[in-house]
């Protein structure tokens, strides 16, 4: 069957939701229920197939364009919206030429995109190799680098358990999910906590220890700073 043939726009990927193919062109969205073609209102489609990756009935999908609309999205069988405003100031900083290169993959209750590397001197931001993660349950945002260029992935099957392997782009084959490394090399991130007054802001107090406990984690340096000194 044609897709809004003549329409200049070209097909880019295929999905499902429920029982719905879903044909994805580059600034459209459709669905096929096996008699029915339609269009998703109001829906851009993906710029790269590989970024299309499935969720508690949702279907999630990259689309590259205007830096402006370009993002995460998420097509629940209704409507499809755009996810990752939170993250915004990075997606601006992905270069165009990265959007046919998106690629997702699955953690756990975590989605994952690669997104290449980052500039956006407006927002002081600076990254190569950057993943976009979402946490499915709690919608929390992260945008962290990793060791490798990412340009595939897929699921397999290893007993009870499905474990998920991402190809990179010197031929390495990578298992996700396991270990505490990218790839040999250590994972590196910065937590900063608010601003704590055990006794109030009034009273200063002394802290003759503190006890980080961390998980799977090595090389933990703590650094403590005063923030509006207590009067």
């Amino acid at each position: 069957f044609d897709v809004a043939q003549g329409d200049g726009d070209q097909i880019k990927g295929f999905g499902e939701n429920s029982d719905r193919l879903l044909i994805f062109k580059l600034f459209s969205l459709w669905f096929y229920t096996g008699t029915q073609l339609r269009q998703v209102k109001d829906a851009p489609g993906t710029s790269f197939n590989r970024s299309i990756i499935n969720k508690r009935n949702k279907t999630y999908y990259f689309h590259g364009s205007d830096p402006n609309i370009s993002g995460i999205y998420v097509y629940d069988g209704v409507q499809s919206v755009k996810a990752s405003r939170a993250i915004d100031p990075y997606i601006l900083g992905m270069s165009v030429n990265n959007y046919d290169d998106v690629v997702a993959w699955e953690e756990g209750e975590s989605l994952r995109w690669f997104i290449g590397d980052l500039t956006n001197t407006n927002e002081g931001i600076s990254m190569t190799n950057a993943v976009a993660s979402l946490n499915t349950v709690t919608g929390a945002w992260d945008v962290s680098p990793v060791a490798d260029v990412i340009t595939a992935a897929a699921v397999f099957k290893n007993g009870n358990r499905r474990d998920t392997f991402c190809g990179s782009n010197d031929g390495q084959v990578l298992q996700m999910a396991d270990g505490n490394s990218h790839n040999t090399t250590p994972i590196r991130f910065n937590l900063e906590t608010k601003t704590y007054y055990p006794n109030g802001s009034e009273v200063i107090s002394e802290f003759p220890r503190i006890q980080v406990i961390g998980q799977q984690t090595k090389g933990i340096k703590v650094r403590v700073k005063m923030v509006d000194d207590p009067k």
